[in-house]
């Protein structure tokens, strides 16, 4: 490479296995020019064959540079180490085993530079939790400093773009070390201290965090100890980054970030199964960390559930929080499908979502004669935490739901329209039920941040939130949805196998002619063995619109086909050449994506047919 990148992507690696292949497709798949990108593989010493499949793959790409390093135990070095082999204007930080989508690199670069972004801390999806980072990526940000709702770098990970001379004039780096959990948090603490502009891209997926179940840094947290202790580093370091008027908001955004994401959830059913000691070290130095660095109008923004936890642990009243944990361990938003069809170009979901405990119990809740709604714990608990903490009429009203949707390909999650109301159930005095009604509408155009969906299979979702609990799961659904032709385009919502709700594109594994079985079929001879076909499909909603497609009976060559009203309702219309008998029907938007339809076309003599 002769004139220097645009980015440089440095990725540590240690006995990466098959998994580094996924990260070079996607590198490779960038539509950024190889020529304006290099990506550096550094790697900490790794003791199987991992440097000879990385040099096997810089043979063959010119933009790819190999580096060794003595084994150090953690990816900072590396990370480190690329900081100054990097020749990139931006540096992203990858993990060996993620991936990119097509547009991350060039649409990235493009954001970061025409903002001058110090970081530009594009969308990003992870696997295993389709409501991750959601708070963050509301909208395109120049430059997110001030927002008053987050911190601008959450999440805190690495997987963002940093102009390489901010970190070099800023002396910014990973801290070093065999084990040295969070050390993307301290990391970024030094960023937040030093950036003027932190940009937010959500309009483009950016970086995808692939999950494959436990890695070093999860088992690292898994110690009590080590968590505690980590923690509090964090807390300390938030405390000395961010110290000074002009960064009270962020000082005040990144703390309030820790509390409510890893202190507070720490002190869950989970921290009472350790040992007495290692229990008794995590509730002193929970105590202390509240007490020293958050003041009590940090509680403000916590919901009543919080409060309580927050209060007792203030006190240092460690034994009725043990007591208010196993009364009430956890709770879940179960969230189904009611009813759900195509209304005037836009698919309209109704759904309804529960609140259970844990264990599958409804929540301990009760109605006053005054319509308050108040929780039921036994009276010592009650008396600890006084009647302000017991009232939790306005956390209920606040409960929601929101429908989302997910790309079974890319794992990105697009939140739609939504609207919802709370209702209450329950005789005055009894146990009180909490059920949350929802209307989605899903415009195919604009659902993915202003943009249409692209093809494939996408999965809808719910993301329930109660008491500062957020539950995001599938969207369980008992209906089946008639298909539809909007826009040119071929959709079928659908029950999938796990008996959630989903949506094929352009009938990349569904045919929307498969709902439309044993309907009667027309069809005429116009010429020796020239058979036109007309299949009424009753079911499909069509939006003023066709649809080109192909039509394949047994195993003859597929033919053109179309989807369309001619004044005698919806149906498919082609033209075949056969002879009698009977032929199972596959259709679809090519002849490369043929489905089979469930159904058998019936030729007999004189033209006469009918779908079986």
């Amino acid at each position: 490479m002769t004139s220097s990148p645009k980015v440089s992507v440095v990725i540590p690696t240690y006995c990466s296995g098959e998994r580094i292949n996924d990260v070079v497709r996607s590198l490779d798949s960038q539509k950024l020019p190889k020529a304006e990108f290099e990506v550096l593989f550094i790697d900490d010493g790794s003791a199987d064959d991992t440097v000879s499949v990385l040099n096997r793959i810089a043979s063959a790409r010119p933009n790819v540079r190999v580096f060794e390093l003595e084994h150090s135990g953690w990816p900072s070095t590396s990370r480190n180490y690329g900081i100054e082999k990097a020749r990139g204007e931006y540096i992203l930080f990858m993990d060996h085993d993620d991936e990119l989508y097509p547009d991350s690199l060039s649409q990235g670069y493009a954001f970061a530079s025409r903002n001058s972004a110090d970081v530009l801390n594009g969308k990003e999806a992870r696997t295993d939790q389709p409501k991750w980072a959601l708070d963050t990526y509301i909208a395109d940000f120049d430059n997110a400093i001030g927002r008053t709702d987050v911190h601008p770098l959450v999440p805190t990970n690495p997987h963002k773009l940093y102009r390489r001379q901010f970190l070099l004039d800023n002396r910014i780096r990973f801290p070093e070390g065999s084990r040295v959990l969070w050390e993307d948090v301290f990391f970024n603490l030094d960023v937040a201290k030093n950036a003027k502009i932190i940009s937010t891209m959500t309009s483009t997926p950016f970086y995808h965090w692939v999950q494959h179940g436990n890695n070093t840094s999860r088992s690292f947290t898994q110690d009590l100890r080590d968590y505690w202790t980590g923690l509090r580093r964090i807390f300390e370091a938030t405390a000395t980054c961010l110290a000074g008027p002009s960064l009270a908001q962020q000082k005040t955004l990144m703390l309030a970030y820790q509390y409510s994401t890893r202190l507070l959830p720490a002190l869950g059913p989970s921290l009472w199964e350790n040992d007495k000691s290692d229990i008794e070290f995590a509730l002193v130095t929970a105590r202390d960390l509240i007490n020293e660095y958050l003041p009590e109008t940090f509680d403000d923004d916590l919901s009543a559930y919080g409060k309580a936890r927050a209060h007792l642990i203030r006190a240092g009243d460690f034994s009725s929080l043990k007591k208010l944990v196993r009364v009430d361990p956890g709770m879940y938003g179960l969230a189904v499908c009611n009813d759900a069809a195509w209304h005037n170009g836009e698919l309209e979901i109704r759904s309804t979502a529960t609140w259970r405990t844990s264990a599958g119990r409804p929540l301990a809740l009760k109605l006053t004669d005054d319509g308050r709604i108040l929780r039921s714990l036994p009276l010592e608990l009650a008396e600890a935490l006084g009647v302000d903490l017991l009232d939790v009429t306005d956390d209920v009203y606040a409960a929601c739901t929101t429908i989302g949707i997910k790309s079974r390909a890319s794992k990105i999650t697009w939140l739609i329209p939504t609207t919802h109301r709370v209702e209450v159930l329950g005789s005055h005095g009894g146990r009180a039920e909490v059920t949350v009604r929802s209307t989605a509408t899903l415009n195919i155009d604009d659902a993915a941040f202003g943009a249409p969906l692209k093809a494939g299979i996408w999965d809808f979702n719910a993301k329930n939130e109660l008491f500062g609990v957020v539950n995001h799961r599938g969207l369980r659904s008992e209906k089946v949805v008639t298909p539809a032709v909007i826009h040119g385009r071929a959709l079928e919502a659908y029950v999938n196998k796990n008996g959630m709700l989903s949506l094929d594109m352009d009938q990349r594994i569904r045919t929307i002619a498969r709902p439309n079985r044993n309907r009667a079929v027309q069809a005429k001879f116009s010429g020796w063995k020239e058979l036109n076909v007309r299949i009424p499909l009753k079911k499909l909603t069509l939006r003023r619109t066709r649809l080109a497609c192909s039509l394949q009976l047994g195993d003859q060559a597929t033919v053109p086909a179309v989807i369309e009203n001619r004044g005698r309702g919806n149906c498919l219309y082609a033209t075949i050449a056969s002879t009698p008998g009977r032929y199972s029907i596959k259709v679809g938007s090519t002849t490369q994506n043929l489905h089979e339809t469930g159904a058998q076309l019936v030729i007999h003599k004189f033209g006469r047919a009918e779908l079986q």
